[in-house]
């Protein structure tokens, strides 16, 4: 496992992770084997205002735009996918997906209120983001999804989110009181929003994990997603199957399988409980494996063994 030491989200977003030369990292996946995305507006909040309780100096009564902000880490792969060589200069994420989502969103929400607004110290803040991010909005290609539950819900917190700035603004038409030539309370506060976002993107910082095998892949999924839900037994049991197919029609034979399988409640910690759609699926996707891949029993062992 390549550990890069840092790079701010700025490096992410660009897929240069702040290394020097040519970015060759075309796009990063969220795979559809990922549960499906699932932050609220509160989580993103939470961000917001994580930072600037970390960066105000009560003493200097100021923010303090030089400390940095450590997001936690995220752990990408190769994506090798001969069927598909256009994804041949790709990285599918495998852990990170809640804040890298989240933090597009609320990209995509800032800068085009913005750009959309009349006034130039907002359209300056919109125009600037969306340099830091990458030049001619590239930023809104660089993460790919493929799982249709975490395509809807970024549309529901992206319109969720709006709605919240657009409320804001029909309160401000309607506030007579507001003087001339200032800034409405709505612009005040989508400019601090993005000098946050700003501040997100340069002095946010991820440790970043680059595995290179499906085994590294297998072990990382055992642990925990950072700032995120534990893995269920059945993120485990998936990782641990999914490790042994490398063809590609196979693995989506078994993602589709999986999918059915989670959509009639999962399995079971006791295998005796275990759903029987569930088993039945299991079944099938052993059938698919390459002959003693398994052994017949770790993964049961594994359901039984567990506790919660």
């Amino acid at each position: 496992m390549q550990i890069i030491e840092s790079s701010s989200v700025a490096g992410v977003i660009k897929r240069s992770f702040d290394r020097p030369g040519r970015n060759w990292i075309k796009h990063i996946v969220f795979p559809d084997f990922q549960r499906p995305y699932c932050w609220s507006l509160n989580d993103i909040q939470k961000i917001l205002d994580d930072i600037d309780e970390l960066r105000y100096s009560p003493d200097e009564e100021r923010y303090r735009e030089e400390d940095e902000y450590y997001l936690g880490a995220i752990c990408i792969m190769p994506l090798r996918d001969s069927d598909s060589p256009e994804h041949a200069h790709d990285m599918a994420l495998l852990d990170g997906q809640q804040r890298l989502t989240s933090l597009m969103i609320l990209a995509r929400v800032l800068y085009e209120r913005a750009m959309r607004s009349k006034t130039d110290v907002l359209r300056s803040y919109g125009a600037n983001i969306a340099w830091i991010m990458g030049r001619d909005l590239v930023w809104k290609r660089a993460f790919l999804y493929q799982e249709p539950a975490t395509l809807r819900h970024i549309r529901q917190i992206y319109f969720a989110l709006d709605r919240e700035y657009r409320q804001l603004e029909a309160d401000a038409a309607l506030d007579d009181a507001q003087n001339a030539g200032a800034l409405s309370f709505y612009e005040e506060t989508l400019l601090r929003d993005l000098r946050r976002f700003r501040y997100i993107l340069l002095s946010g910082r991820l440790a970043v994990n680059v595995l290179q095998s499906l085994k590294e892949a297998e072990q990382y999924f055992q642990g925990e997603n950072n700032r995120g839900l534990p893995m269920s037994l059945l993120d485990i049991l998936k990782a641990y199957h999914m490790r042994f197919e490398t063809a590609p029609d196979r693995q989506k034979e078994i993602r589709r399988i999986w999918r059915a399988s989670s959509a009639y409640g999962g399995l079971s910690m006791n295998r005796r409980r275990a759903n029987p759609t569930a088993k039945r699926s299991m079944t099938k996707i052993r059938r698919l494996l390459p002959p003693g891949s398994h052994n017949g029993n770790t993964p049961l062992k594994l359901m039984s063994s567990r506790r919660s």
